[in-house]
């Protein structure tokens, strides 16, 4: 007698989709011919003086969503508020003098592999106090 099984999948819950701005595939030219050619005069005119800063708050927020595209990243559980890309990039270039140091056995790239652990450990207290 055959078995079956019912298989089902999800993704990680260590991650959640995000949506952020794709500069680099932006038409900036474009998006400042739009809000330049827009009639902030209609705009201003037209609303009752309550709506007024809703509305070009709208034109404005509006604006770039047609000309600068959005991408999704999987934005980890795990990342904590404090660590930043200059962090980050520290710590690939600690990385990289690890490396170099075991493989080479050349003390300067202790001396530099040492520094940047110093620092970054420095770095890290200083985020961590400025966001607490």
């Amino acid at each position: 007698m055959p078995y079956l099984f019912n298989f089902s999948f999800q993704r990680c819950s260590a991650s959640k989709p995000v949506s952020v701005w794709d500069y680099a595939k932006g038409k900036f030219s474009d998006l400042n011919n739009a809000l330049y050619a827009t009639p902030w005069e209609f705009i201003v005119m037209n609303s009752p003086n309550v709506d007024c800063p809703l509305n070009v708050t709208d034109v404005i927020n509006q604006s770039p969503k047609t000309f600068i595209p959005t991408k999704i990243i999987y934005a980890s559980k795990r990342n904590k508020p404090w660590f930043n890309h200059e962090l980050k990039t520290l710590i690939r270039k600690r990385i990289r003098y690890y490396k170099r140091w075991r493989k080479t056995n050349n003390m300067n790239y202790k001396r530099l592999y040492n520094k940047l652990r110093n620092l970054i450990q420095r770095k890290i207290k200083l985020a961590k106090k400025v966001i607490t």
